[in-house]
């Protein structure tokens, strides 16, 4: 299995901080491809009140590398994901490699950080 490169997780993370100081949800998402950055972005939800808008959502077909898990995002009440990454590949006939709990320690301050706010909302 191929091990990520920890600076395009520290990306997605330093775009889940611009998202948090946008009083957007705490996450974000880095897409490369071998060695190069495709797309680097945050989630975007009531910014463009679009629920599809989720930063993980445009990353899932492409990369699928994260940091912290369903359930540390529901401890905080996001409820709208409640299968994994790992059971959707069954369904599918994926071959995306699937690396979790990477960076989980900074990952999971983000979600700190996010909850620290005064003006936070969960959708």
């Amino acid at each position: 299995m191929k091990i990520p490169d920890e600076k395009f997780m520290r990306l997605a993370i330093d775009k889940a901080k611009q998202g948090i100081r946008e009083l957007q949800t705490p996450f974000g998402v880095c897409i490369t491809n071998e060695r190069e950055v495709i797309s680097c972005t945050h989630n975007i939800v009531w910014e463009s009140m679009d629920i599809t808008a989720h930063a993980e959502i445009h990353a899932i077909r492409e990369a699928i590398v994260y940091g912290t898990r369903i359930e540390d995002a529901k401890k905080l009440g996001f409820s709208e994901l409640t299968i994994s990454n790992k059971e959707m590949k069954k369904f599918g006939n994926s071959q995306i490699e699937i690396v979790g709990d990477f960076l989980r320690d900074e990952n999971l301050k983000l979600f700190e950080l996010w909850y620290n706010q005064e003006n936070k909302r969960v959708y």
